[in-house]
């Protein structure tokens, strides 16, 4: 029986994440995580890894594995009499070593979206600085239009004021 997560689990449990206990020195007990779905994932991989490793392993040993990591610990040890700890430190190794193609593929996608982003804060910055422009351009034509005509401007301002003004009482005003 194994204990994971606070619950006790029969050996035969395949759960995504088995844990498998482990005595790593008399006083220090650890819980290594070998991740069962990885090692179906890349089951073919691992296979050939293995039998490079211990050569008296043949494909008939191994085609029994069927997502139980338990059971594969247990039948490597008996076949090969290797530690136990020594084949989990060489599966774990063996999934480290897959994940390679994984972490190329991560450095991809940051470097898209590194690029991405860059591209985006420069058309974000050509636009405000394209809107800046139209607004600094209406501002001076407004006040040229000002200085030029001030009557017409303050006869404008007061006729909007005071359309604005009706506009909020009759929005505003009680019911």
């Amino acid at each position: 029986m194994l204990h994971f997560g606070g619950r006790h689990w029969h050996n035969k449990c395949t759960f995504p994440l088995l844990a498998v206990r482990t005595l790593l020195s008399p006083t220090d007990k650890e819980i290594r995580m070998i991740n069962q779905h990885a090692l179906q994932g890349q089951w073919n991989d691992v296979r050939s890894k293995l039998r490079s490793r211990w050569d008296v392993l043949s494909d008939d040993d191994l085609s029994h594995f069927n997502g139980n990591v338990e059971g594969l610990l247990n039948q490597l040890h008996t076949k090969t009499g290797e530690a136990r700890e020594s084949i989990e430190r060489f599966l774990e190794e063996a999934l480290a070593g897959q994940g390679d193609a994984t972490t190329d593929t991560l450095a991809a996608a940051g470097k898209v979206a590194s690029d991405l982003k860059e591209k985006t804060v420069a058309a974000a910055r050509d636009t405000y600085e394209q809107v800046s422009d139209q607004l600094r351009d209406g501002y001076e034509s407004s006040q040229d239009m000002i200085r030029e005509q001030p009557a017409q401007s303050v006869a404008t301002a007061f006729g909007a004021g005071v359309i604005t003004g009706f506009l909020l009482f009759l929005v505003l005003r009680p019911r």
